[in-house]
C-alpha cells in the first residue's frame, strides 16, 4: 500500500517533465499568470475599470505567443512593481494590456 502511493506520488511529480514541460517551463508558466494578474489588476485600479479576467486571459496569450510577448510582460511588471498609480504612467505604454470593458 505504501509503495503504490509512493509510485502514484513520483509519477505525478514527473508527469510535466514526460509531457515535455521542464521545470522552467512551468515555472515561467505560474509567474507569467502572476505578472499578467498584477498589471490588470493595476490598470483596473490606476487607468480605467476593465474585466481583470478578460485583461489576463489577453495578457497570457500575448506573452505565450512568443518569447518578445513574455518579456513584454516581464518588462512592464518590472516597471510597475513599487510605483503609485501617477509614477506608472510612463510604464503604460510598454505594457500588453487589453483593455476588456466590464
Amino acid at each position: 500500500m505504501l509503495a503504490r502511493k509512493f509510485i502514484v506520488i513520483v509519477t505525478a511529480l514527473l508527469m510535466p517533465l514526460a509531457c515535455g514541460d521542464d521545470g522552467n517551463e512551468v515555472q515561467d508558466e505560474i509567474e507569467g499568470t502572476a505578472d499578467c494578474a498584477q498589471i490588470c489588476s493595476r490598470y483596473n485600479t490606476c487607468v480605467s475599470d476593465v474585466d481583470e479576467t478578460g485583461c489576463i486571459d489577453l495578457c497570457e496569450d500575448a506573452a505565450d505567443r512568443s518569447e518578445a510577448g513574455e518579456n513584454a510582460v516581464e518588462r512592464c511588471e518590472d516597471c510597475l512593481d513599487g510605483k503609485t498609480c501617477q509614477e506608472a504612467e510612463s510604464c503604460w505604454a510598454g505594457c500588453p494590456v487589453a483593455v476588456v470593458e466590464e
